[in-house]
C-alpha cells in the first residue's frame, strides 16, 4: 500500500499539479492521489505480465497509465471525438512520457545511479518550464472555461508568492514520495486472481458506463448543432459568421 501511494504522489505530482492548479485544499489532492492509485496498480500489473525490463519496452507500456487514468476512469480521453488523435497523443506525452516515463522512472534512474549534476540540472529546468507554464492560467480563456469552472465552481488564481509555496509544498511531497519509494520497490508486482477479477469487472464497470453517457449525448449534440444552424440562418445578415467556404 505504501508503495502504491507514494508512485501515485509521484506521478499525481507530475500529471497533475504541475500541469495546472485549481484548488488549495489539501483534501483534494489527497483525492486525486487516492484515485491516480487505482491507474499505478493496473500498470504496475501490466509491467510485471508482460515482463518489462528495458526503456524500449517501459515507452511501449506507458500509454496504458494515461488510457486507463483518462480513458477509463475518466472519459476525457474521448472528448475529441474518434477520429480526433490530439487527446491520446497529449495523455500519453503528458501523463505517459512526463509524469510516469520522466518524473517516476526517470527521477528514480538519476537517484540510484548517483547522477547528481543531471537530476539538479533537470529539476532547476523543470521549475523553469512549471514557473511558465503555470501562467497560462490566468488567460482569461482559461481563467474562465466553462467546463472548468463546471468542475470545480471556481478557480483559485495564485500570486506569484502563493505559488511559490504551492510549488515549494508538492516539490516537498514529490520528494517525500520517493524516499518512500526507494524503502519500499517491488521488483514483483503479481496481483492475486480475485483481486485481477475484481479489476476487470471494475474496469468494464467505467467503460460501459461511459458508452451509455455517450450514445445519451449523440442526440444532444446533434440538437446542439441544429441549434446553432438555426440560429445562424435567423441572424441578421450583418451578424452571420461567415462560412469557410
Amino acid at each position: 500500500m505504501a508503495f502504491v501511494l507514494a508512485a501515485s504522489t509521484v506521478v499525481t505530482t507530475g500529471a497533475e499539479r504541475v500541469f495546472w492548479y485549481w484548488t488549495t485544499s489539501p483534501i483534494a489532492h489527497l483525492e486525486v492521489i487516492a484515485y491516480y492509485a487505482t491507474s499505478v496498480v493496473a500498470f504496475f500489473w501490466v509491467l510485471h505480465r508482460f515482463a518489462v525490463d528495458d526503456v524500449a519496452s517501459l515507452v511501449l507500456a506507458l500509454p496504458v497509465f494515461a488510457y486507463m487514468t483518462e480513458g477509463v476512469l475518466t472519459p476525457v480521453l474521448y472528448s475529441g471525438g474518434p477520429f480526433v488523435p490530439v487527446f491520446p497523443l497529449w495523455f500519453t506525452a503528458w501523463h505517459g512520457l512526463f509524469a510516469t516515463g520522466a518524473a517516476l522512472f526517470g527521477v528514480r534512474w538519476m537517484l540510484l545511479s548517483r547522477r547528481m549534476g543531471m537530476l539538479w540540472s533537470t529539476m532547476i529546468a523543470l521549475g523553469v518550464f512549471w514557473g511558465l507554464w503555470s501562467t497560462t492560467l490566468w488567460i482569461p480563456e482559461n481563467a474562465q472555461d466553462p467546463e472548468l469552472l463546471a468542475q470545480h465552481e471556481t478557480l483559485e488564481l495564485l500570486s506569484a508568492t502563493e505559488f511559490a509555496f504551492y510549488a515549494i509544498g508538492f516539490s516537498l511531497l514529490f520528494a517525500l514520495g520517493h524516499l518512500v519509494l526507494d524503502r519500499t520497490w517491488q521488483t514483483s508486482f503479481d496481483l492475486p486472481r480475485w483481486l485481477r477479477v475484481v479489476g476487470v469487472l471494475w474496469v468494464a464497470m467505467f467503460l460501459i458506463s461511459w458508452s451509455f453517457a455517450y450514445l445519451w449525448a449523440i442526440p444532444n449534440v446533434h440538437q446542439l448543432h441544429r441549434t446553432a444552424d438555426l440560429a445562424h440562418a435567423t441572424a441578421p445578415s450583418h451578424e452571420r459568421i461567415p462560412d469557410d467556404s
